[in-house]
């Protein structure tokens, strides 16, 4: 109980005034991308619920372990951030306390009659999406922000792994990544200047990246290097005492090794920070910023969940109580069954709609209009065999027909005539020789002749059964019986119990019967009071009140999920399958609760949407209708989870044999890839995959997965090295692949031979630089990289690595040390061209585009001079042989650099011509004031040929 009490103080993350800072800064980064979008008002709506979210005991549900897929577990567990975000009626029903109080404690704050969005307690996402449609749109950015603060706690170390770190008022054992962070207050966080907000399809996908690059890459005070896989303290780069980030090189621990006199580590002593706040700091900058931006793609993801609200209105349909629910599931349910009995001008969606307007006794009064018909049930899915379902009263026996929508045989289903209204039947034992019955017993037994009518030939009363037929099935123990006998005759019924009715002015007479769930043979006599009677008739009756066992229902292709934890699949199609149910008649398939076929066959070929989770049941019919369920089966699918990324098919200059294929995560989700292949159209080469791959990041090297014909290829270590037949240097077409053993579902692929000759891009030997003062002319192999994510199989989508990297912090080298023209394990090169110019974060310019420069810091490329000799870049207004020298710079030996003071003149007017020249300069002569002279037309010819003019055009 004292853990118990404590274990609030425990869960705060972030504090109230960070969470507040971060919020607005996340406010500030959507309006960066998408304009002022939000009143000062609303902003503020929003950072009040950020910090309200903290209101005890929420803050308990603020946890999110995504590798294990928990929250807060201290012994028992409360809900993963992940579910709470989402979980309506759990935030409907909780209390806001002093001390702990578990869900209940403070009863249901959303009764019977209350409608699904009305608690003061709700803060879920789709109350937000609701209320901003459809109610108050200052409380659903309120409730937008709660969203946002669960969302920043995921970037909190001690909150994605589990550690609990029991603190009350500074004593006990306080996280130091959070006391640093409370110097962050209102105001105090800047907008990255550089953003990438992730689009995901749904918000759970949010959590499960934001948590997952928390957990894998930072450590809390209590999970040093333990617990867990990711980070791993022997890939670190120890530098100054501190375990370094080898990629981006920022600080995760420090890390003191002792060693003896031989040099050999014998101690290692791991601390989170040394007292300087380093490690903190550096913490901070990358995971602050990880919040901002994927705050701002969850505003993104609300505002698109609003629109789809608007066309759909789905939550509005789901904004009902319980006591409406119910209501309107007995209204349709009674009008389905009283449409099966005597028809209706009304379809189902009519009532449906009366029912969702309100008008509940309009919709009653439409079950009670009907005429006698004769109808077949009609299945309402185009895409599976069906059979029409077995109503539960007065049934005859199947017979074969055809559906026109499939060969599957299925039964048809007659409806006879409306009885007419009789008096109530008397239910009475009755002894012989007493009783307005008669004895039963003294009846002549005469034989039947087949038409249901007695042929007692002695008798003078007429006596008929319209209804049930004879072996009619019920699902009911109340069994009607109707039928046709001379005026006020007494009717008797014997089935081991005797009851009595009298046939009303026009020979209409019924009876309403409880019998046993068995087979029951009813007896029928009718007399008068003049001593005749009729002969006995009999009916033959099954009730069956027992369901069938519920199936076992399974979607056959999540046995090669991508995904570990849940059903992940590559593709809109699969299987449904189930096991036979001895009693079952047939089955009817439910999709999101809705029942769409019914088939008598055990499994179905169901349709998926694309980046969407879909839901599943079988429901098992027996003859009489019962029905059971069962269990639901969901499955999500996302057609291309992931692609092929980059390909080096030259190999290096240290080997050419030294070949590798990268690929790149897009689900947003950590993917098992036991299940994916790559292989070419010949098959040859076929790789299975192994392993897992987290979800792609704002880290270089998050999300993608190296395969290496062997480990020294590069410097980078591959997921998988394995020796893969070598790629063929004339071309050839790769296939991503998912399934199970040899796969074929094609997830992504490269464009065909024919479609470039070859290759698309990459080379064994492109000319990247040229020297005029060395006469060297450097060639080298190059990969071919994946430009974008759009359609691999388009020659448009792949283009050679442009060789920027090379001077960049995250080169690889090849076996022999020289650093390769490409990024394997990491993200792909801008493709920026080999000469080029560009200001602020512009594309490079296009030689004779309309410009309009941003700012005068501008940014000089040139590749194709060669790496240890000098160059410069100059700006003129003019043209080439008839211009003016804005501004020059000496680049040194840098390929790329960005300069100031490229600023157009004031007042120049729109069409006005400038061009960009680059050029090398040797270290003999004046190459600088030759080439000057030529470009403003001093002197007709320059210096040497290897230079390069961008002209371009001033415009808005």
């Amino acid at each position: 109980m004292l853990l118990i009490a404590a274990a609030p103080t425990a869960a705060f993350a972030y504090g109230v005034g960070t969470h507040q800072s971060l919020t607005g800064a996340t406010v500030q980064a959507y309006e960066r991308l998408y304009g002022d979008v939000f009143s000062s008002t609303e902003e503020q709506k929003m950072i009040s619920g950020s910090s309200g979210e903290d209101a005890i005991p929420r803050p308990l549900n603020h946890f999110y372990d995504p590798i294990n897929y928990r929250g807060l577990t201290l012994g028992f567990s409360w809900q993963p951030s992940e579910e709470w975000a989402q979980d309506t009626e759990g935030q409907g029903n909780y209390c806001n306390l002093d001390a702990i109080g578990a869900r209940n404690l403070c009863g249901a704050r959303i009764g019977y009659n209350d409608k699904l969005f009305s608690s003061p307690t709700d803060f879920s996402w789709d109350r937000a999406i609701y209320e901003y449609v459809y109610g108050d749109k200052t409380r659903s950015l309120e409730t937008l922000g709660h969203i946002l603060h669960l969302l920043q706690d995921a970037t909190v170390p001690a909150h994605a792994r589990n550690d609990q770190h029991l603190n009350h008022n500074g004593f006990g054992d306080p996280d130091p990544y959070e006391e640093y962070a409370s110097a962050f207050g209102p105001g105090q966080i800047t907008v990255p200047i550089t953003l990438d907000v992730p689009a995901y399809s749904n918000l759970g996908a949010y959590f499960d990246h934001v948590a997952s690059f928390t957990n894998t890459h930072f450590v809390s005070k209590d999970t040093l290097f333990k617990d867990y896989s990711l980070p791993d303290i022997n890939k670190l780069k120890l530098e100054n005492d501190f375990g370094i980030d080898p990629l981006l090189g920022y600080k995760i621990a420090r890390v003191v090794q002792t060693k003896n006199l031989k040099g050999e580590i014998i101690k290692r002593d791991v601390y989170l920070d040394d007292g300087s706040d380093s490690v903190m700091s550096d913490n901070w900058s990358i995971l602050s910023k990880e919040a901002i931006q994927n705050g701002a793609g969850v505003i993104g993801l609300f505002f698109k969940k609003v629109e789809e609200e608007k066309q759909t209105g789905a939550l509005k349909k789901k904004n009902v109580s319980a006591a409406e629910k119910s209501a309107k599931d007995l209204a349709l349910s009674g009008f389905k069954y009283a449409k099966a009995l005597y028809g209706s001008s009304l379809n189902q969606s009519d009532v449906e709609e009366l029912l969702n307007e309100g008008q509940a006794g309009a919709a009653v009064l439409a079950t009670t209009d009907m005429q006698p018909v004769q109808k077949e049930i009609a299945s309402v899915d185009d895409t599976l065999p069906v059979v029409q379902p077995k109503l539960q009263n007065n049934q005859t026996p199947p017979t074969p027909t055809t559906s026109p929508k499939s060969p599957a045989s299925v039964p048809s289903l007659t409806i006879p005539p409306r009885p007419a209204v009789v008096p109530q039947a008397r239910l009475s034992p009755v002894a012989p020789g007493f009783g307005g019955g008669g004895n039963v017993a003294s009846i002549p037994n005469t034989q039947e002749d087949g038409s249901g009518n007695g042929n007692n030939q002695s008798s003078t009363l007429s006596f008929a059964i319209t209804s049930p037929a004879e072996n009619s099935v019920f699902a009911t123990t109340s069994v009607s019986f109707a039928g046709t006998t001379s005026p006020n005759a007494l009717v008797s019924a014997s089935f081991g119990s005797t009851a009595t009715t009298t046939a009303d002015g026009a020979g209409s007479w019924g009876f309403s019967l409880t019998l046993p769930e068995s087979t029951t043979t009813v007896s029928f006599v009718a007399s008068d009071d003049a001593g005749h009677t009729s002969a006995t008739t009999t009916r033959t009756i099954f009730v069956d009140v027992t369901p069938p066992n519920a199936p076992s229902a399974a979607i056959n292709e999540c046995d090669y999920s991508l995904l570990a934890s849940t059903c992940l699949i590559a593709a809109t199609t699969a299987t449904l399958s189930w096991g036979s149910i001895s009693d079952a008649a047939y089955y009817g398939l439910t999709k999101n609760g809705a029942q769409t076929a019914t088939t008598t066959a055990t499994n179905a070929t169901v349709n998926i949407a694309d980046n969407a989770t879909t839901t599943f049941a079988v429901v098992a019919y027996d003859a009489a209708g019962n029905a059971a369920t069962s269990t639901s089966v969901s499955v999500e699918a996302n057609t291309r989870p992931l692609i092929i990324n980059e390909i080096a098919w030259a190999g290096t200059d240290a080997d050419a044999s030294d070949e590798w294929i990268e690929l790149k995560n897009l689900s947003g989700y950590t993917l098992d890839l036991s299940h994916v292949a790559i292989t070419s159209a010949d098959g040859a080469p076929y790789t299975q995959l192994a392993g897992s791959l987290i979800a792609t990041s704002s880290l270089v090297s998050d999300g993608y997965y190296l395969i290496e014909r062997r480990e020294e290829a590069t410097s980078k270590t591959g997921n998988l090295v394995t020796p893969f037949d070598q790629l063929s240097d004339s071309g050839e077409e790769l296939y991503l692949q998912w399934g199970t053993g040899i796969s074929t579902t094609t997830i992504d692929r490269t464009p065909a031979v024919a479609t470039c000759s070859g290759w698309c891009a990459g080379s064994s030997a492109l000319e990247i630089s040229h020297s005029e003062q060395t006469g060297a002319t450097t060639t080298a192999k190059v990969s071919l990289e994946r430009v974008g994510s759009g359609d691999g199989t388009l020659a448009s989508s792949w283009a050679s690595n442009d060789t920027y990297i090379r001077q960049t912090g995250d080169t690889s080298t090849d076996a022999s040390g020289s650093v390769v023209n490409a990024t394997p394990g990491s993200a792909n090169s801008a493709h920026l061209p080999s000469a080029g110019w560009y200001c602020d974060s512009d594309a490079p310019v296009s030689s004779g585009a309309t410009y309009h420069p941003s700012s005068g810091s501008c940014t000089y490329l040139s590749a194709f001079i060669g790496t240890q000799v000098g160059r410069y870049g100059d700006f003129y207004e003019g043209t080439v042989g008839s211009s003016t020298i804005m501004n020059g710079h000496a680049l040194a030996t840098t390929m790329k650099s960005t300069q100031n003071g490229d600023t157009v003149p004031q007042g120049t007017a729109s069409g006005q011509q400038f061009f960009i020249a680059i050029y090398e300069v040797r270290n003999f002569g004046d190459d600088v004031g030759a080439f000057r002279n030529y470009f403003t037309g001093v002197n007709p010819t320059p210096p040497h040929g290897n230079y390069r003019v961008i002209p371009w055009v001033y415009g808005p």
